[in-house]
């Protein structure tokens, strides 16, 4: 009788660990995740390219950095969010883009050019140009969410699929544009 109880329990807990190992454990993609992106070479490859020909600096020697910080949240329930932060080089960029304005406009018109005068042909303060630049990138990007379907090798949500890989805390996303390395935080 010893013998069949403990051969009863056996099959009873190697059952219970069958049942676990096929449900798979929780999904590590939920849950809330930060990444960042460097944008700064496209937009000195952008603002070159608007003014390109008109014999003045390039943004790259005026905007040291523009990174834009990327937070995902997965749920349980196969919904999403996604929110962007260009806060972070925020005072650096308008620095850097007001002088890199202010520096095209003299190269353009062949003249020094004040800060004053340079607002006058933007038709708006310079600090504030640069502050337009940074909100309709903002706006471009906009927040958004959905639903999304994952087979732990890759993600499709809102008619994009990119391929991702998870290791601990560490999830890496490929783009068509980036590769991201996201932290997890929550």
């Amino acid at each position: 009788m010893k013998k069949l109880r403990k051969l009863l329990a056996l099959l009873l807990v190697l059952s219970l660990v069958a049942a676990l190992s096929a449900c798979g454990g929780p999904d590590p993609l939920i849950g809330t995740w930060v990444g960042e992106v460097d944008l700064r070479d496209e937009l000195v490859e952008s603002l070159d390219e608007a003014f390109e020909g008109q014999g003045g600096p390039s943004a790259a020697d005026y905007i040291s950095s523009l990174t834009l910080t990327l937070t995902l949240e997965f749920r349980e329930d196969g919904t999403f969010s996604r929110s962007y932060d260009l806060s972070k080089d925020k005072d650096s960029f308008v620095t850097g883009c007001a002088a890199f304005m202010r520096d095209m406009i003299s190269a353009i018109v062949g003249m020094e050019v004040d800060d004053a005068a340079a607002a006058q042909a933007l038709g708006m303060p310079l600090e504030d140009y640069a502050l337009s630049v940074l909100d309709s990138m903002v706006e471009a990007m906009e927040s958004d969410g959905g639903s999304y379907k994952s087979d732990g090798k890759k993600i499709t949500w809102n008619d994009e699929i990119n391929p991702y890989s998870i290791e601990g805390d560490v999830m890496t996303m490929e783009s068509t544009d980036y590769t991201i390395t996201f932290h997890r935080v929550g």
